[in-house]
């Protein structure tokens, strides 16, 4: 098999704790696939937290930090699946969805292309919720997952996005790969589907 796992997700953080000098002098390869080239390494991100580097050949192409054992493995583990292991995607739908896209804006035509959009957007809503957050619970600016975890803002967006869709018939932008019924992975724009309302036989807004 072509991909090769150096450190286990689970291991990582230990790797990371044990071996400090390595980390703040080189990127050290944890696991590779050797046909499409992607390698993702481990190293310090300047402020003694776990810098994961993606890189497909001589490209960079993501890099993410975490901060505890559990963001750690998580962090590992959804980069391992996302560049190493290949998935099969069908982009019919997608293809027939264009008209979703501006008049000057040209829609993603390689896989790459729709990881940045997802990346992208996923950013967007992240950091809007965490500024959100912060209102909300008077929390100092850069705090929010230090006071109450790493999960919080990403089940407050799921949530925010479902009550969106089920209760006030918007249908938000999110980009992801959802599974079909087939097993296959599609890239949809709009994953929470747009919700009918029955009464007024309208379907929901999309934003």
């Amino acid at each position: 098999m072509s991909v090769k796992i150096h450190i286990e997700p689970n291991k990582t953080w230990a790797f990371f704790k044990d071996n400090p000098d390595r980390m703040k002098n080189e990127m050290v390869a944890i696991a590779e696939n050797e046909e499409t080239e992607y390698v993702i390494y481990i190293t310090d991100d300047d402020c003694s937290w776990p810098l994961f580097v993606v890189y497909k050949g001589e490209q960079h192409i993501y890099e993410e930090d975490a901060i505890s054992v559990e963001d750690c493995e998580d962090v590992a583990q959804r980069l391992y699946t996302k560049y190493l292991f290949p998935i099969t995607i069908s982009i019919d739908d997608y293809e027939q969805d264009i008209g979703v896209w501006g008049d000057d804006d040209a829609p993603p035509e390689s896989l790459q292309d729709m990881e940045d959009t997802i990346y992208e957007r996923e950013d967007a809503l992240y950091f809007a919720t965490t500024e959100l957050l912060e209102v909300l619970l008077c929390c100092p600016v850069g705090e929010i997952e230090d006071q109450y975890g790493n999960y919080l803002v990403g089940e407050v967006l799921d949530k925010i996005c479902e009550y969106l869709n089920t209760e006030q018939c918007v249908s938000v932008y999110r980009p992801a790969f959802i599974t079909n019924d087939d097993g296959e992975e599609v890239f949809e724009e709009y994953p929470y589907g747009d919700y009918l309302d029955e009464e007024d036989d309208n379907t929901c807004i999309n934003v």
